[in-house]
């Protein structure tokens, strides 16, 4: 979310610079916050985002945690809610009965509200496509564990758009470059490292 409210502000201090019509060139963009805990969601995306906070899912831990194979029995899901640097509890927050069809639900509605409103610079005959970013952390929990079940999704779900899609990722690791040369692991919260690498394999 820290991300892509910093492309937006970005975004808005280019047009700004340019002293171009800035409401003209948002409207050729949509930007949705997503993350495991509504009060962070809310604190880290500007007003206009739209905000997605995935609902602790508790209902059916305890059995899920002994069925699920990428749940282990030592992890737990935060009170306050959050993946907590856990990628397998991340996963878990979309990969769950109690969520997955209302966030499905509600990724296909910011399709077409996209294409509805900000979309509308697709009818130019010079604009072949829609690009559909995620931008994620790969050192936490949240960013790392969800973001290849949302890009599956949204994969599933621009195939069958009106419009053509091209999706793509950006995804930041833990600063490296302020490391001793021989320092292994890394001299930092270590579950940083083990996510990022996890991911990057997975991706």
């Amino acid at each position: 979310c820290k991300m892509a409210a910093r492309t937006y502000e970005s975004i808005k201090d280019e047009v700004a610079a340019d002293r171009g019509d800035q409401q003209e060139v948002f409207d050729r963009f949509k930007f949705v916050g997503i993350d495991t805990k509504a009060d962070e969601v809310e604190e880290y995306t500007p007003e206009s985002f739209q905000t997605i906070a995935l609902e602790t899912p508790t209902k059916n831990w305890e059995n899920d945690v002994e069925v699920y194979p990428y749940l282990r029995e030592d992890m737990r899901l935060a009170d306050v809610g959050g993946a907590t640097r856990q990628r397998a509890v991340s996963r878990y927050y979309i990969d769950n009965l109690q969520n997955y069809k209302s966030f499905r639900q509600q990724l296909e509605r910011v399709v077409e509200e996209f294409e509805d409103d900000s979309g509308r610079a697709l009818n130019d005959s010079d604009i072949e496509g829609a690009n559909l970013w995620i931008v994620n952390s790969f050192g936490g929990g949240t960013g790392s564990g969800a973001f290849p079940l949302i890009a599956g999704m949204l994969d599933q779900i621009t195939d069958d758009a009106d419009e053509n899609y091209y999706l793509c990722g950006l995804g930041s690791l833990p600063r490296l470059d302020q490391l001793e040369d021989q320092s292994r692991p890394p001299t930092a919260n270590e579950n940083f490292y083990a996510n990022a690498y996890t991911a990057l394999r997975e991706l």
